[in-house]
């Protein structure tokens, strides 16, 4: 273990004195300054999936879900004194369960689980949220399809791109993302299609915020990557929807009212591409347009500094210069920092290979953590924070 701290001091120096940009070019390492880091439990396995945070009274708790062992495991991030799982073995087999989507803890009596099952013969996704205990006892659960009169196969809630989406739960009503998924999308009324998910766990009612950017009638854009949005609670009555191929943000009242539009075009992005119509798609190029083309990844609002944190994918080559196909993990991409009215303070490049792109956020109200890139056997967070525009990190 100490060795492993030394060689992520020896990093740090290395992230924070390498890679000076040019000027056109705002260096995250010299806007933003690393205050802790953050080692998961080393005998979590690497096929872990919505990480998120639980600030108790007692202890700051950090909840994943291990695809492995089909469990929630909590662990204590302060006094280390709390490890519970919640077994998910059972579940799996009694409700046939085919994908597990994503969780929200919000107390040992209240975990909440978005998962999908076969109905009608296998024929057929369901998509339910259940409410667990720790114990792992079904208290309530929620048929969606039924509840919203929505039974369309391309119809998705939540997500299976576990890096980035969060089931959300504020004063009884959890919010989850919802997704369409299928080509043209000029089959559907933009004004129509469902983006979020609102379920209200006390009166048991169930209802949408509409809202699908317009860009997505104006060209055959293909792929997860282009058509999974992400939110961010400003407060308990106000978010912030950003879709991945859109510069706008979109800042909503929880009453489904679209506050404000606004362009927040990330420097590095000059236009967002789309396959051409007379293209065929197939799988490989729908791989190469998640790792190669630009768009927008997930934003993250700071409580404590009142920040939006929006990811920007940078565009890179196909090949590189072996000829090889470039990864995802290859590319560039910069951390655009907004105020709460949706103002560009700030787009700060990170180059390839020292965070994970696809960032998953950790909520913890302040400032912002980024995994570590790299294989290993932890999960290893930097903590950084954000200096300003008019001051260095030296």
């Amino acid at each position: 273990m100490k060795k492993y701290i030394l060689f992520l001091m020896v990093s740090s120096i290395y992230l924070s004195a390498c890679h000076k940009q040019s000027p056109e070019k705002q260096s995250f390492f010299e806007n933003f300054r690393q205050k802790s880091i953050l080692i998961l439990d080393p005998s979590i396995h690497p096929c872990t999936s919505s990480e998120s945070v639980h600030i108790g009274a007692e202890d700051t708790l950090i909840s994943y879900f291990d695809r492995l062992e089909n469990q929630i495991r909590m662990i204590g991030y302060l006094n280390k004194k709390t490890d519970d799982t919640l077994c998910f073995d059972d579940f799996f087999s009694s409700y046939e369960i085919d994908h597990f989507l994503d969780f929200c803890y919000v107390n040992k009596d209240s975990i909440f689980v978005c998962a999908n099952y076969l109905v009608n013969g296998g024929s057929r996704l369901n998509y339910n949220i259940f409410l667990f205990n720790m114990n792992g006892q079904i208290s309530k659960q929620w048929d969606i399809a039924k509840m919203t009169g929505i039974d369309d196969d391309f119809f998705c809630i939540s997500s299976i791109n576990y890096e980035h989406y969060r089931m959300i739960y504020r004063n009884g009503i959890i919010y989850a993302l919802t997704t369409i998924r299928y080509p043209p999308f000029e089959a559907y009324d933009f004004t129509k299609v469902p983006t979020v998910l609102v379920l209200n766990t006390i009166t048991d009612k169930a209802d949408f915020i509409y809202g699908l950017s317009g860009i997505y009638g104006k060209g055959d854009f293909y792929g997860s990557h282009a058509d999974e949005h992400s939110m961010a609670f400003i407060n308990d009555t106000t978010f912030v929807l950003s879709f991945p191929i859109d510069h706008h943000l979109y800042l909503f009242h929880t009453n489904g009212n679209l506050l404000l539009k606004k362009e927040c075009k990330s420097i590095y992005i000059d236009k967002i591409k789309a396959f051409n119509k007379d293209e065929s798609v197939t799988f490989d190029k729908l791989i190469d347009a998640e790792s190669c083309y630009p768009y927008y990844h997930s934003i993250h609002f700071d409580t404590k500094n009142k920040l939006i944190y929006r990811i920007a994918f940078h565009e890179q080559n196909v090949l590189n210069e072996d000829g090889e196909r470039n990864s995802i993990y290859d590319r560039s991409f910069s951390i655009m920092v907004l105020d709460e009215h949706l103002n560009l303070l700030g787009d700060y490049f990170i180059p390839p290979y020292h965070f994970v792109p696809y960032i998953r956020f950790m909520d913890i109200k302040e400032n912002l953590y980024l995994q570590l890139a790299g294989k290993n056997d932890f999960f290893v967070y930097v903590e950084y924070e954000y200096l300003g525009n008019n001051q260095t990190a030296n």
